[in-house]
């Protein structure tokens, strides 16, 4: 058993990508240095959830003064322990109600088992076998975080990492966590995999004969074991046994009486109920998609939901039976509320939000209420400005993404254009052309609205500049369940431009993966045609893109103005998530030309929303925005 690390935090500076080596202190230390930090920082009794790095690989939580778990990000290479063994992006330690730690990490009897862990024995890509279960030709890495968020009720983690074979990404991986509050006797932390499969499809399939293969839980060393499972209570191990849930308590280190923890399984969970191994030396193993290998194409998500259930004693089956039927009840009506307390998402306020902007050196960063809503980047290396994060009203998470595959070079939302003069102010090196921010002001910081105005030049080494653009952007909440991003720009040609026929150009947004079509998702045009074989190459003033996730439907609708100069434009449009409004792909004489001088002014509204408006409201909304009939 290794042990933890202490829950210090560690200075932000710290945060990286390096290696680091698991510190050996003792467990006493642990709970000694818990108690000295909760009575450095009194104040955090009242103030709900809190995040903070342990050190420069490990992010802890905490509840008030209580610890909850800690992510461990970066490579783990404790000494002693085979080079082979060395693993990252899963969860150690877990802590009970009363800061026993319920996981267990490099145990002796299985020294790739890692707290509470997601892997595979038999992962397949083109032809090549791995094992990401015992770390064998493929590993699992961190790479960015999309959202660390705390209120009073729940805490939000959303992480992206990579399933490499060497240098090659062969899987996007996405985790959402939600850790609600505790209560007396429990605390709910829901979990949200997305994985999808990046050029090649993937194979995956459990271990033979026993079916370990997926969410897995290895806990702490123990005593007085009881497995209860949706079948009852057994002193015997299940093999490929398929179950809804199943729970392990015991008694833990320093601790009189038992607690324990549960694996709750989302009844729209492939395949459900999946497979189970149970085995009484501690561990609870999913097995899905089980022993008969599953093949997953290129680019479609797989997605899978969960539940731990952290609680205080040893529960009788009625008891987990009562906790799963909540559960699975609440999955059904579309939300995932803890029992016994407030619901996930949050109740959301009959008041609209007021807003408030921070313009810092590389951003302006604006929130609705206390909550982050978006950050508009201008970022000196960046190819262009654009939005990143934008936060969806209910849930807290990205409605949209940045950097995923594929075309990584797809930033949220954004404005740019490739085949100018022939440069590319779109994608690829800034050599080819970047969108740089030359000045922001900012407006209106705060109150029912946020204001801010830009000045941007079209930049390529050794080349004329084609444009130069003022933007200005309006930042709105009219409603708990709304935001509005109004982006006016106005582009001036400072000299002859050409632009060629193109797919990628002017305004254009990217979904996050979960709400893609792709995803399970909504993509839709005024006309009522759908994804992108009814949306694609359609004029349209506006479409809308929707799905569902952490117990809200959430999406963006882009609204075109009649003004603009190709007015009610054709859509290019993906079901992997991107749409934009643009003529480009489509020119009657296969480029545009502007002449020096010549001024472009193009109005875009972006309507996030938690709410699920429907067609009609968006048409009201549109003529509302634009004062037509």
């Amino acid at each position: 058993m290794q042990t933890p690390p202490a829950l210090t935090p560690a200075s932000p500076s710290r945060l990286g990508r390096q290696d680091h080596v698991l510190r050996t202190d003792t467990l006493s230390f642990l709970i000694g240095a818990i108690v000295v930090l909760g009575a450095a920082l009194p104040a955090l009794a009242e103030s709900g959830f809190r995040f903070a790095d342990v050190d420069a690989g490990s992010l802890g939580l905490w509840e008030n003064d209580r610890p909850v778990l800690v992510y461990r990000h970066d490579l783990v290479k404790p000494e002693g322990v085979p080079a082979d063994r060395f693993r990252s992006t899963y969860i150690h330690p877990l802590y009970g109600l009363d800061g026993e730690v319920l996981t267990d990490d490099f145990p002796k009897d299985h020294y790739h088992h890692r707290g509470l862990f997601w892997a595979w024995p038999h992962v397949g890509v083109g032809g090549q076998e791995t094992d990401l279960w015992m770390l064998k030709g493929i590993e699992q890495r961190f790479v960015r975080w999309l959202t660390r968020e705390t209120r009073a009720d729940a805490a939000l983690l959303g992480i992206e990492n990579g399933w490499y074979i060497g240098a090659s990404k062969v899987m996007q991986e996405r985790v959402w966590m939600t850790v609600h509050r505790a209560t007396d006797t429990q605390r709910a932390i829901d979990f949200e995999f997305t994985w999808q499969p990046i050029g090649k499809p993937i194979s995956l399939a459990g271990a033979e004969g026993k079916s370990y293969g997926g969410l897995t839980l290895r806990f702490a060393p123990r005593t007085n074991t009881v497995i209860t499972t949706s079948l009852g209570t057994s002193k015997d191990d299940l093999y490929m046994t398929r179950l809804a849930w199943a729970d392990l308590s015991a008694r833990f280190a320093g601790q009189s009486a038992s607690s324990g923890a549960a694996i709750l399984v989302a009844p729209d969970h492939p395949d459900y109920p999946p497979m189970w191994l149970t085995r009484h030396y501690g561990v609870l193993c999913l097995g899905w998609p089980g022993v008969e290998r599953q093949t997953f194409p290129p680019d479609k998500p797989i997605r899978c939901g969960y539940r731990v259930l952290v609680h205080r004693g040893s529960l009788e089956p009625a008891v987990l039976a009562q906790a799963y039927a909540s559960y699975e009840s609440a999955i059904k009506k579309g939300s995932r509320p803890q029992p016994g307390a407030t619901p996930s998402p949050a109740p959301v306020s009959s008041a609209a939000p007021g807003l408030r902007a921070e313009a810092l050196e590389d951003r302006v960063r604006v929130y609705a209420g206390d909550r982050l809503f978006t950050e508009y980047l201008l970022t000196p290396d960046g190819k262009y400005p654009f939005f990143y994060p934008v936060m969806g009203p209910r849930t807290g998470r990205s409605v949209t993404t940045c950097g995923s595959d594929p075309y990584p070079h797809h930033s949220s939302i954004f404005f740019g254009c490739d085949r100018v003069n022939g440069g590319n102010y779109w994608q690829e090196g800034l050599e080819r052309g970047r969108i740089a921010s030359q000045s922001v002001r900012l407006i209106k910081a705060a109150g029912d609205a946020v204001e801010f105005e830009q000045e941007c030049a079209w930049q390529r080494p050794d080349a004329e500049s084609p444009f130069t653009d003022r933007r200005r952007i309006v930042i709105t909440a009219p409603t708990p369940d709304r935001r509005i991003i109004d982006f006016d720009i106005t582009l001036r040609a400072r000299g002859k431009v050409r632009i060629e026929k193109t797919n990628h150009s002017l305004f254009s947004a990217r979904m996050a993966p979960e709400l893609a079509v792709t995803g399970g998702g909504t993509l839709m045009n005024d006309a009522g045609d759908q994804g992108e074989k009814g949306t694609f190459g359609k004029p349209a003033l506006w479409a809308d893109y929707r799905g569902q996730w952490g117990g809200a439907t959430e999406g963006v609708t882009i609204l075109a103005h009649p003004a603009n100069r190709w007015s009610r434009p054709p859509w290019f449009t993906r079901d992997y998530g991107f749409f934009s409004p643009t003529p480009m792909y489509w020119p009657a004489d296969g480029s545009f030309e502007l002449e020096p001088d010549e001024t472009v002014r193009l109005r875009y509204r972006v309507l996030v929303h938690s709410d699920a408006p429907s067609s009609d409201e968006i048409a009201a909304f549109y003529r509302a925005w634009t004062g037509s009939q």
